[in-house]
């Protein structure tokens, strides 16, 4: 028995390392697409204070896509508080871990992408 032992802890070792590993990189990877555009929070803030300033000066149809412009604005914000306030990197890695970090790595992404457009969208009319 002592000898089958020693054959399949360096095994199970092995892949509990190997899930380890698997565990980190996904982190690493919902980390960096949310460290890209966490640096953009106080400018797309900044941008919607200025936009919302500035509405008094503009007809109605561009207050109306500069009030667009805001709300996209404003659910990216949102979007990064409430990602934010969800995402735990897990323990333990098992196939309920696996898919949880996958969902939370498309729920990053479209907060990634939220951002970006926001921004976009904001400096046509910053500008």
């Amino acid at each position: 028995m002592g000898r089958y032992l020693v054959l399949i802890l360096p095994l199970v070792l092995l892949q509990c390392q190997n899930a380890k590993d698997e565990l980190d990189q996904k982190h690493l990877e919902i980390m960096a697409l949310h460290d890209e555009v966490m640096p953009m929070m106080a400018d797309l803030n900044r941008a919607r204070r200025t936009l919302a300033d500035g509405l008094g000066q503009r007809d109605s149809v561009e207050a109306q896509e500069v009030r667009h412009a805001i709300h996209m604005i404003k659910a990216a914000e949102d979007g990064m508080w409430e990602w934010m306030a969800v995402y735990k990197k897990p323990d333990s890695w098992d196939d309920s871990t696996r898919q949880y970090m996958e969902n939370q790595k498309v729920a990053v992404e479209k907060v990634n992408q939220d951002m970006k457009s926001s921004w976009e969208n904001a400096q046509k009319w910053l500008k």
